[in-house]
């Protein structure tokens, strides 16, 4: 990637978050949390999932308490599949790569299809999340598809010349 600009992470998965560059160091920074803390978010496109298998995930920036980040995965319909707070160290610069590595083998989102996934930083958090050697597969999900449609049954009963079925007078038989 190149620094400032968002990572190229194939045509069906975005991320809010830009590569931070420091000589031949390149990582992924979060948002900018002059605001706060900021969360960084990927998102698989309508109709596309990814699985989340492993990253380096650090801080870089100023912690008033516990060094965690909460992982939440999310599927299609917006609907929180698994959370988990995983304990992070510090890093001393945006581009340096992260001590603590996440291995999603085992747990919640080991194979799980992911349509969204959140790295959350904690509250009390100044700075940016740092994120680097992430392993995700892109997975094309045919969306459900759901049809309907009427079918007239009128020319399928035999009401007979003898009217003995007016108004509706008739049973079913099952065969």
């Amino acid at each position: 990637g190149v620094n400032g600009q968002a990572p190229d992470l194939g045509p069906n998965l975005t991320v809010n978050s830009v590569v931070a560059q420091h000589g031949s160091e390149f990582a992924l920074q979060g948002p900018d949390a002059s605001m706060g803390s900021q969360t960084i978010v990927f998102t698989a496109t309508a109709g596309h999932t990814f699985t989340f298998d492993a990253a380096a995930i650090g801080l870089f920036g100023s912690v008033g308490g516990a060094s965690t980040v909460t992982l939440k995965g999310y599927d299609a319909g917006g609907n929180v599949i698994g959370s988990i707070v995983l304990p992070v160290g510090a890093v001393a610069y945006a581009a340096a790569a992260p001590g603590t590595t996440f291995d999603a083998t085992g747990t919640i989102f080991d194979g799980i299809a992911l349509s969204k996934l959140e790295i959350v930083p904690p509250s009390n958090f100044a700075g940016r999340i740092i994120m680097d050697n992430m392993g995700v597969s892109q997975v094309v999900t045919a969306p459900a598809e759901t049809t309907s449609a009427q079918v007239d049954l009128m020319p399928l009963v035999n009401f007979g010349a003898d009217g003995a079925h007016a108004n509706g007078a008739f049973s079913f038989q099952t065969f």
